[in-house]
């Protein structure tokens, strides 16, 4: 199986403003993030209340600077998934699957890809996280931060790429 080779982010932008249609993009995980902000919310709107009612004292100020930290890299975390969200993205085209992740961009052909090895039907090393394995270099579908929109999508086209290309085998009947 040949190796994916690594193309540059300038040729992985052309393919994606020329190929709308088929492209897959990232989104944050807005129900992580809504859960963030219910409980630092709820944190932040009940100190408020103790501060009016009792004033302030060492102990509130303690869990106010504990929580302030929480707070701090809870936002920096989000800051830093936006980015790579909007960084990153899958464009299938009709010869090949490009895709970019982060500050790293591939391309393959299909007829490269092995879809026994795609690793659909494996565990993740992490229970919270499912990626494809094309060519032994992850391509995320998802992440606690962030998630793959239409990503039922991709793979439908990711199946049909690879059986238009002869890549999953035709099933044989028992006659």
């Amino acid at each position: 199986m040949s190796t994916p080779y690594v193309i540059s982010l300038s040729e992985f932008e052309q393919a994606w403003t020329a190929h709308r249609e088929r492209r897959y993009g990232y989104a944050l995980n807005r129900p992580l993030f809504a859960l963030y902000t219910v409980l630092l919310g709820g944190f932040w709107a009940f100190w408020a209340y103790k501060l009016a009612v009792v004033g302030i004292d060492e102990q509130l100020s303690v869990i106010a600077v504990l929580f302030g930290i929480v707070s701090l890299f809870t936002v920096a975390n989000a800051v830093w998934w936006s980015f790579v969200g909007r960084s990153s993205g899958i464009v299938c085209l009709s010869d090949r699957l490009i895709w970019r992740f982060g500050k790293e961009a591939w391309s393959v052909p299909w007829t490269a890809i092995d879809f026994d090895r795609l690793g659909i039907a494996e565990a993740s090393q992490r229970q919270d996280e499912y990626t494809l394995r094309v060519a032994g270099i992850p391509l995320v579908l998802f992440r606690p931060h962030l998630r793959l929109v239409n990503f039922e999508t991709f793979l439908a086209m990711t199946f049909m790429a690879l059986k238009e290309h002869g890549r999953i085998p035709n099933r044989r009947s028992r006659s």
